[in-house]
């Protein structure tokens, strides 16, 4: 009897843990599973309810915004969350998702609330053929002339903007975050005594990589390079690396050529 019990408990553990593995398996495959029908009503142009400005356009697995400056951000449903993976990942929970509403909740809690647009005409706020980057520098140019020791030095700075693209992820008024795009500089610098050339080379943001973390060498963009003083060591000239939008230098670099034309790079003193 003790035997038949025995068995008895064993077997209904094992059936209470198939069952519970098996609902466990339901649930997680609830979570990862996209819905694919929320994903389907709610493509279109959607507008703010309170303002009725268009906020962004859900075109397939696609999040277009108005703004060309702003790069598109690829999303997923899954379960009753919005996943948009952008410059980095953001959850936006739904608390309504209809043919005709959404509202969502961001990062800081707020409720956005958005109504499907029915105008045609609002697809024209989306007319461009790619994301256009901002310039944040226009070509500039220093002529600066130098005298050390008897010894007369001429210094150019032409500071060049590239195509190398440097994305910034920010929250906008609505608590979205995106992605907009910026444009690099380069930096050429040379250096004269009379006609003989010193020093001539393109500065770049990767050469100070060793200054600064390489995630932060990503997301910021080469500024000015400037003249400072002229010592003993060399020419010494002040290096900015700032993220884009921001107000201030974010980091203030040091370059030197010394009079035979080597390269040292540092910590601004």
């Amino acid at each position: 009897m003790k035997i038949f019990r025995r068995s008895s408990l064993i077997c209904c553990s094992f059936i209470f843990c198939v069952v519970a593995c098996k609902e466990s398996k339901q649930a997680s495959s609830n979570t990862t599973q996209e819905n694919r029908e929320a994903k389907r009503i709610i493509q279109g142009i959607w507008l703010d309810e309170e303002t009725e400005d268009v906020t962004f356009w859900m075109k397939g697995d696609s999040i277009l915004y108005a703004d060309s400056t702003i790069q598109p951000a690829y999303f997923k449903i899954l379960g009753d969350t919005m996943m948009v993976y952008g410059g980095q990942l953001t959850k936006y929970p739904l608390k309504k998702c209809s043919a005709n509403n959404l509202w969502i909740v961001n990062p800081n809690g707020d409720c956005l609330k958005l109504m499907k647009s029915s105008e045609i005409s609002d697809s024209i706020w989306f007319k461009r053929k790619s994301v256009q980057p901002v310039l944040v520098n226009e070509k500039m140019k220093h002529d600066t002339v130098v005298s050390y020791q008897d010894n007369r030095y001429h210094c150019y700075t032409t500071i060049n903007p590239t195509k190398y693209k440097v994305i910034r992820s920010t929250f906008n008024d609505d608590g979205i975050l995106m992605d907009n795009v910026y444009y690099d500089n380069i930096v050429h610098l040379s250096v004269f005594q009379g006609s003989s050339k010193v020093f001539s080379k393109n500065i770049t943001k990767q050469m100070f990589s060793r200054f600064v973390s390489e995630q932060t060498i990503e997301q910021v963009i080469l500024g000015d390079v400037s003249f400072a003083k002229a010592d003993a060591k060399g020419l010494h000239f002040d290096v900015q690396l700032f993220h884009p939008e921001g107000n201030s230098v974010d980091y203030l670099l040091s370059l030197a050529v010394d009079y035979d034309g080597q390269l040292s790079l540092g910590f601004k003193e």
